[in-house]
């Protein structure tokens, strides 16, 4: 871990922000289109999803991270994914959670928070 890095990440947990630590897999960005119930019309939504692993006392386990994407994003290719597969990072997180057997997580809005370790 880089004293940088180090530094930032103490400085956000001590600030009372959410963490998890783990190793970059993959990301899905794609467009989900559906009905509006309202109006009727179709519409289409940007969606982000990263799989990552973390390592604890039970082993390796996978989370899958769901990032919000403003409305007014409209073409997946304009989202860019910096990370690196296999290179550890400190996801910020606004939820954890576990369903149906798999954990699940809510990452801030943005790629701004995330810290390379």
């Amino acid at each position: 871990m880089s004293t940088s890095g180090e530094k930032q990440l103490l400085e956000a947990i001590l600030e009372g922000q959410l963490f998890i630590v783990a190793e970059y897999r993959a990301s899905n960005v794609c467009k989900r289109e559906f009905v509006d119930k309202e109006d009727g019309k179709a519409k289409g939504k940007v969606s982000v999803r990263h799989l990552i692993e973390m390592s604890g006392s039970r082993g390796i386990d996978s989370v899958t991270l769901f990032q919000s994407v403003p409305e007014t994003v409209t073409d997946p290719d304009s989202i860019k994914i910096d990370w690196v597969k296999g290179k550890r990072y400190a996801f910020p997180l606004v939820s954890i959670g576990r369903e149906k057997g798999k954990n699940t997580s809510g990452l801030l809005d943005t790629n701004r928070g995330v810290i390379p370790l």
